[in-house]
Formats: structure tokens, C-alpha cells, sequence
């Protein structure tokens, strides 16, 4: 699995709880994904939303597809697994 290159403390803030907290998804099914980041483990996290992603609908489909594009965007838009997981995702919603 890919992390970023950062300090764990900086991994934590840019890429866990805030950013499920700012984009109010912060609950026990996603779990799983906060742990992942907070590890330094983007690339399972995406995975773990990208699943999510493919067999949810309607308006919770919206809030994993906001989550995935944040993430995409602390990664840095030109980032390895920004560039992989924005292909899966837009294969998956269209």
C-alpha cells in the first residue's frame, strides 16, 4: 500500500478524523476508514469508500463521492493513488 510521505501527526490531521468529520461522515460505518488513514493506509481507505461507493445510492453515494474527491485533494490532485481512485470512482457513479 501507498502512504504519504508526511509525519504521522500531520497524516492524522490532514487525512483522518477532520476530514470525515468536516464532510460529516464520522460514524460507526466508517470506522474501518478513519483507522486506515490515521495508519497511514490512504490507499485502503480509498478502497474501503470505493466499495462503499458501489453499492450505496441516492444522497449517501454523494457524501462517499465528496469524501473521496477531499481526500483526493489533501493528496495532492496529481498524486499516484489520487489519479488510480478518481478513475475507479468515476467508472463507478457513471
Amino acid at each position: 500500500m501507498t502512504t504519504v510521505a508526511a509525519s504521522p501527526v500531520l497524516s492524522r490531521r490532514r487525512l483522518g478524523r477532520a476530514t470525515l468529520a468536516r464532510q460529516s461522515l464520522l460514524d460507526a460505518s466508517n470506522a474501518d476508514v478513519v483507522a486506515a488513514l490515521e495508519a497511514g493506509h490512504h490507499e485502503r481507505a480509498l478502497e474501503l469508500l470505493l466499495e462503499q461507493a458501489r453499492s450505496a445510492s441516492g444522497d449517501e453515494r454523494d457524501e462517499i463521492r465528496r469524501l473521496m474527491v477531499a481526500l483526493f485533494e489533501e493528496l495532492g490532485q496529481d498524486h499516484e493513488l489520487s489519479t488510480k481512485y478518481r478513475r475507479a470512482l468515476a467508472s463507478t457513479l457513471y
